[in-house]
């Protein structure tokens, strides 16, 4: 599953690097379906530090999708955090714009 992952990263530096360089920064974020482990590319404007405790990130957020539906649009947002104890949990919450 990790080969996986390293030989699809690989394949995409061509595409991790231009956005680096158009955006200035872009987070990496696996994602893992069953046996399946796709990469997301965040750009930076789209990626926040919630925790830290020196170099390590305690809890991220990410704008995951913002979709338009009858006239409103809606965010998803999800929240990465790893406990002291090394539990890594994930939270999407959906907010409608002007609520």
């Amino acid at each position: 599953m990790f080969n996986e992952y390293l030989e699809s990263t690989i394949d995409n530096l061509g595409t991790i690097t231009s956005r680096i360089l158009g955006t200035g920064g872009v987070v990496l974020k696996l994602c893992i379906d069953g046996e399946h482990i796709d990469v997301d590319i965040i750009p930076q404007d789209r990626f926040l530090v919630i925790e830290s405790s020196g170099k390590h990130i305690r809890k991220a957020g990410f704008i995951a999708e913002t979709i338009q539906k009858n006239n409103r649009q809606f965010t998803r947002i999800e929240y990465h955090t790893l406990e002291n104890d090394g539990l890594y949990t994930i939270e999407q919450r959906a907010l409608q714009e002007g609520r």
